[in-house]
Parts: C-alpha cells; structure tokens; sequence
C-alpha cells in the first residue's frame, strides 16, 4: 500500500493505511481518523485482510482487526460517502455469497445500489450514495472496457 501511496497518479485519492488494532478503544480512534482523512472525497475503498465480519470474530476481539464490520459500513454510509470493498469469496456458492452479502450491505446503506464486479477469486462491493448513483453505468462502462476478461459485473 505504501508504494501506491506514492505513485503520482494516486494523487487524486486520500490515503489511509495505519495499522488497525483490535481493541475497540483503538479502533474507533482509527475509525474517526478514517472519517477525517476521507471528508473531502466521495468514495471509500475498503481492502481487509479477511473480509467483511464473521460471526466467530467479535468487534474488539483478536484478529478482529483483519475484518471491517457493517456498523462501520453504516457509519461511513452516514457520512455521505460511497464505499467500495474487496473481498475473496469464501468455499461456498459464489453467486449466493454474492447475494447474500449484497443483501447486507444493502441494509447498512439504506437500500443503495450494489453492483458487484466478480473476479476469479474476489469480489468487490459498490454502495453508491444517491448523488453518486448518476455515475454508475459510467463505473460499469469503465470496468467493461479495461478490465473486461478479468470481471463480471453484477448489477443488483
């Protein structure tokens, strides 16, 4: 991440990269760190190391700090700001994995539109906020073009 933090044309973007702790006190001081880096951009990128929360990995527990969890979705959703996220699929069936986390995401931003962009191996997730949601079919368009073998793109 450090060395994409310092190709120029990264400019355009705001960086977050410190370390997450797992204790909650830590990472919500992380997370309000999080909310002021981003405050002049649109969309935030999400990439943790695991995934998106389990049940068997408690918020404030040991390695929770590899997982970003669906209240902190919901907080930054309520900060008027876009989020997109990776995520490797788990062994199970990739198409309902798909729907199912679709289904909650959509929870913790109000209904937004998710399309989904399916990779070998990975997933990404994007929540647009309605002000954004006008440059969807571009994102899509822009996808499609340079990426067009590596991703499906599921428009749910």
């Amino acid at each position: 991440m450090k060395e994409i933090e310092k190709t120029s044309s990264m400019s355009a973007f705001g960086f977050h990269s410190e370390y997450i702790y797992p204790d909650l006190i830590a990472r919500e001081s992380w997370f309000r760190s999080l909310l002021k880096v981003v405050k002049n951009y649109d969309l935030v990128f999400l990439d943790p190391d695991n995934r998106i929360e389990v049940p068997s990995v408690k918020k404030g527990t040991k390695k929770s700090n590899k997982y970003v969890y669906l209240c902190e979705l919901e907080r930054i959703w309520e900060n008027n700001k876009s989020f997109l996220f990776f995520q490797h699929f788990s062994r199970v069936n990739r198409d309902k994995f798909i729907a199912d986390l679709t289904s909650k995401v959509k929870v913790v931003s109000y209904n937004s539109v998710i399309p989904s962009f399916k990779a070998t191996n990975i997933v990404l997730f994007l929540a647009l906020q309605p002000p954004h949601q006008k440059y969807k079919e571009k994102i899509i368009r822009i996808i499609k073009e340079k990426w067009q073998d590596e991703f499906a793109i599921r428009d749910d």
